[in-house]
């Protein structure tokens, strides 16, 4: 969604800069609830922490729809 925002209009990135950092604090929530790990919250924050543009921001959206489509595949054969 944020992405899909900013890239209709790139001018629009800082203004939704402080949405991009509201994810660390989402999953950080997540984290102390049990709904994620450790592992992601650090991952997810990473990513965050390198978008700097529209083009990061477009690389990160692209880099985590990847992470999560594996995950939800190799985490299905675990069960």
């Amino acid at each position: 969604m944020l992405h899909d925002k900013v890239v209709r209009e790139p001018a629009r990135f800082e203004e939704q800069r402080p949405f991009i950092q509201m994810l660390k604090a989402k999953v950080a929530y997540a984290t102390g609830r049990r709904n994620v790990d450790e592992t992601f919250r650090s991952l997810l924050c990473r990513v965050v922490d390198q978008t700097v543009d529209v083009e990061t921001l477009r690389q990160a959206r692209l880099f985590m729809e990847a992470f999560m489509a594996y995950y939800k595949v190799y985490r299905s054969s675990e069960a």
